[in-house]
């Protein structure tokens, strides 16, 4: 993963929430562009999860992709019940 994709979803106007994918399969939620610092270099990004005070370091080079977060939760309907 370049830092240039990450930057792109973090600066886009209007901002959509998106998921960070790591190599070792975590899966980081990113809600608000105010939820993310990327430093200077770009290699590192600071994620806040939004659960308390929770805070993510990630190694820009261990994303694997990153990914839309608009997609319901399993077992959700999203659709008008068929009758």
């Amino acid at each position: 993963m370049n830092k240039e994709k990450l930057r792109d979803l973090v600066f886009a106007r209007p901002f959509k929430p998106f998921n960070i994918h790591l190599a070792e399969g975590t899966i980081i939620p990113v809600r608000h562009p105010e939820f993310v610092l990327l430093t200077q270099a770009g290699r590192t990004a600071y994620v806040h999860t939004g659960r308390g005070d929770e805070v993510k370091i990630v190694d820009v080079l261990l994303i694997t992709h990153l990914s839309k977060n608009g997609a319901a939760p399993k077992g959700r309907r999203t659709g008008r019940r068929k009758s």
